[in-house]
């Protein structure tokens, strides 16, 4: 039997929202600290690929089988900092909203669920004094169904009017629409406007409304007024890029920071005399631009035009154009500073049209319709960078590791040292010994300092096969590469 007397006390449970704000603002601070920052220096062509310096081989076989490359934050995830913990509860939300520099990335949808322009307005008001980060865009699965577009373009326009007067803050700004006809026009839309701390802006979509489908015919700009960004990297539509150029003079040679540029899609309209040489006298007017990308840009021939337009950038990327661009861009550009060519998913042309042969050459996904043979074979870079070449075989390798027709001291390509087979169709590794074999005939093998005497090209120095699908290695084969080679990899 109990005797004690003593009063019985019901003890409440210890709940999170006991511990004081100052702890809880040192939780979430380190949350912040640990979020991926937006990238405002990603290359349109990778340092890693370029292969460039004694160490580059190495390092680009490296960056292919460990990947590091710099991510965005995923601004469409529902565990996004601070969106996420503000939604928890009012204890929480008050305390993030204490601290403006927990706000500096600012997220605005445009689907069937769109942002409120309320809401949209204090985001960006949070930050206060704050340099923010942009994103208009819209969730997978919450795409608009009636009227897409026009919802889109509507709400697009009224974040941008309601982003205007915090623009002068703004590091970057991300637009992702589904058609190009609702990105904003730059030379009117940000008429005015001083963003000198604007450093990225990206124009992304996944459809293009080439000349003909555009609505916007007002060609009155008498009294504009310039627009003044400090841009270091800027992706635009190739109708956008047009439009400014013509209205908005000197709107990106002022802009001495800006080193990348890609202009994607553009089409002129039938009765449109706009050329691939106006868009290259507009991009000569850029004379601090180092890295090029044009992407999906279609131009009518025009026959009897030669080069006269003198490009000094190093790094170009070429992206689902034709044939005939790459010829006429080839024609009408002399490229005196061309380090490393980059072309990806394009129905080839023989590269000795470039007047000047860049040292690494990179080819990404080649269709199988493509002669690989014939476009390099007269190209007199030293780097080669194969990647899903659906046309390479056995028979490239044997007719690399045969003298020209009507050579009896060349080789196609002829200065190659440095090859790198990347996720290409299966091949024979005999094809790849007799080739290797053939081109370093001349290597004497028998002095010590051969791998820092011989002046290679023709011959190879340096192999790499990585995930070809041709299976392991046997030992006696891997001995035969590493003793014929300065530097080699297998890497089924």
């Amino acid at each position: 039997m109990n005797t004690d007397s003593s009063p019985v006390h019901c003890q409440r449970k210890t709940s999170i929202t006991d511990l004081p704000p100052e702890l809880f603002s040192i939780i979430f601070n380190f949350a912040h600290e640990g979020r991926t920052p937006v990238q405002l220096d990603r290359d349109i062509i990778p340092s890693w690929m370029r292969m460039e310096g004694s160490q580059g081989f190495g390092k680009s076989v490296m960056a292919l089988v460990n990947p590091t490359k710099p991510e965005d934050p995923n601004v469409k995830s529902r565990t996004l900092f601070p969106y996420s913990l503000a939604a928890v509860c009012s204890l929480w939300r008050d305390i993030l909203y204490s601290h403006p520099e927990f706000w500096t990335l600012v997220v605005l949808f445009v689907d069937s669920k769109p942002t409120p322009l309320v809401e949209a307005s204090l985001l960006l008001k949070r930050s206060r004094k704050h340099k923010i980060d942009v994103f208009i865009t819209r969730r997978d699965g919450v795409r608009p169904t009636f009227h897409p577009d026009l919802h889109e373009k509507c709400y697009i326009d009224a974040f941008l009017h309601i982003l205007k007067p915090h623009l002068r803050r703004c590091r970057s700004l991300h637009v992702d629409a589904h058609l190009s006809s609702s990105f904003p026009i730059i030379h009117t839309t940000f008429n005015g406007i001083e963003a000198l701390n604007l450093e990225l802006m990206e124009l992304i979509c996944d459809k293009h409304a080439f000349a003909d489908d555009e609505s916007d015919s007002d060609d009155s700009y008498d009294d504009m007024d310039e627009f003044d960004p400090n841009l270091a990297r800027l992706v635009i539509d190739g109708n956008n890029f047009r439009l400014t150029s013509e209205n908005l003079d000197n709107w990106l040679s002022s802009c001495t920071d800006l080193q990348q540029i890609t202009i994607a899609h553009y089409e002129p309209g039938k009765n449109d005399d706009y050329s691939l040489q106006n868009l290259l006298d507009s991009i000569d007017d850029l004379p601090w631009l180092d890295h090029l990308k044009l992407e999906g840009l279609h131009f009518p021939v025009r026959p009897g035009a030669f080069a006269d337009t003198n490009l000094m950038i190093p790094y170009v990327h070429l992206e689902d154009v034709s044939q005939s661009f790459i010829e006429d861009f080839a024609k009408f550009a002399l490229f005196n500073a061309l380090s490393v060519l980059r072309i990806t998913r394009c129905p080839l042309t023989g590269l000795y049209r470039f007047d000047s042969d860049p040292d690494t050459l990179i080819l990404e996904d080649i269709g199988s319709n493509v002669d690989l043979l014939e476009a390099i074979t007269h190209w007199a870079g030293e780097n080669l960078w194969l990647d899903r070449c659906h046309s390479f075989s056995s028979a490239v390798l044997k007719t690399l590791g045969r003298l020209r027709i009507r050579s009896e001291t060349e080789y196609p390509c002829n200065n190659l040292c440095r090859l790198l087979l990347y996720r290409l169709p299966r091949f024979s590794i005999k094809a790849l010994k007799k080739m290797i074999e053939r081109r370093n005939k001349d290597v004497t093998y028998g002095h010590s300092d051969w791998k820092t005497t011989t002046d290679f090209g023709p011959s190879i120095s340096h192999l790499a096969v990585v995930q070809c699908g041709v299976g392991e290695l046997s030992a006696e084969d891997e001995k035969w590469f590493r003793s014929h080679l300065v530097e080699f990899y297998w890497i089924p």
